[in-house]
């Protein structure tokens, strides 16, 4: 594929984004792995449920120490999920609006993914 990103509001996103759910302990070597064989985007939520965000971090931050690739050259993204959706593990206050239950939650994705941003 010559053109591996699709521009979306001036922004270049990756065609192909490599998902990160129900790798659990696997996470880190498997995002890795992508990394390594190309991926640019990785797909992860803040729903413990199904996905690992510290192993993703633990991943990036492997790839980005061997120089292989830098935070700007990754498209990561995160999503919120509902607590019908999430198990016993809410990476929110569940009694709060839902607008603040967000910003909770992506709060807590940076910090597991340890970047300050998302793409």
């Amino acid at each position: 594929m010559p053109d591996r990103t699709v521009i979306i509001d001036g922004h270049a996103v990756p065609r192909l984004l490599y998902g990160t759910a129900w790798k659990e302990d696997d996470t880190q070597r498997l995002v890795e792995l992508a990394l390594r064989q190309g991926f640019r985007g990785i797909d992860t939520a803040n729903q413990r449920k199904h996905y690992h965000e510290a192993g993703v971090a633990q991943a990036l931050a492997t790839v980005f120490a061997s120089g292989l690739i830098t935070r700007n050259e990754v498209f990561l993204q995160s999503k919120f999920t509902f607590a019908a959706g999430q198990d016993h593990r809410l990476p929110y206050d569940p009694a709060a609006p839902v607008a603040t239950q967000v910003g909770q939650s992506f709060a807590s994705s940076l910090e597991h993914l340890g970047t300050d941003c998302l793409d």
